[in-house]
């Protein structure tokens, strides 16, 4: 039998984080810059630089123009989740937008019981962030308190199944976010939470601290700058 879902009213409590502007260059690197007038490297930017031979491997494999046309779509699709997510998780939008794209619509479905249940307060999504201390920058998904503790949440939408194993990159950029905000605000968030929507399988959460990870990425800034 079905029923109606209840609709969910998420509570706010915003950050006081002010925004700062980010120049795109040609290449697709990016830099933000501070209020003090700092220019820093995006996170993606400064994590684009570590080699990943499987990506590699694959693009040898399927070819140059089969690659860039997946990374596209893969791209698209990723954006237009993460716009349903910042419409329901600000109480604006009752209804699912892009019904004309049905799988899209589809993997926001799988995954909005997960955020029914765990996410208890917003306090920032797609803020600006920067910190001195990395001298690096970027754009968070969601800083939430998830399921009791204050999370940074990242969303990504797959085609299979993922392994723990293979969040790593994943972990390390939300790990300097959440450096950046207990900078910026004082308040720590010790824990992250990657949320995966799949496109051939059920949604997954994959979830660990902080502190696990935040060295690893301080390893990956120095060589950037070197």
């Amino acid at each position: 039998m079905h029923h109606d879902r209840i609709e969910m009213t998420f509570i706010h409590q915003p950050l006081q984080i002010t925004p700062i502007e980010a120049i795109t260059s040609d290449d697709g690197s990016r830099v933000y810059v501070t209020p003090k007038g700092d220019r820093y490297p995006s996170v993606t930017t400064v994590l684009g630089t570590v080699e990943k031979p499987e990506l590699i491997e694959w693009r040898n494999r399927v070819g140059d123009h089969a690659a860039d046309k997946k990374t596209r779509t893969s791209a698209r699709r990723g954006k237009a989740l993460h716009t349903m997510v910042e419409d329901y998780l600000n109480n604006t939008n009752s209804t699912i937008p892009d019904a004309t794209m049905p799988l899209n619509t589809m993997l926001f479905k799988s995954i909005r019981g997960i955020l029914d249940r765990n996410v208890e307060i917003v306090r920032a999504q797609e803020a600006t962030l920067y910190s001195d201390f990395l001298e690096t920058a970027g754009q968070v998904d969601l800083a939430a308190r998830w399921d009791g503790t204050d999370s940074i949440v990242d969303f990504k939408t797959k085609e299979k199944p993922q392994k723990i194993q293979w969040m790593d990159q994943y972990f390390i950029q939300t790990s300097a976010y959440a450096v950046m905000i207990e900078e910026l605000t004082g308040r720590p968030i010790p824990q992250l939470v990657i949320l995966v929507a799949v496109e051939d399988g059920d949604p997954q959460i994959f979830i660990t601290k902080r502190d696990k990870y935040i060295s690893k990425f301080i390893e990956i800034r120095k060589k950037y700058n070197a």
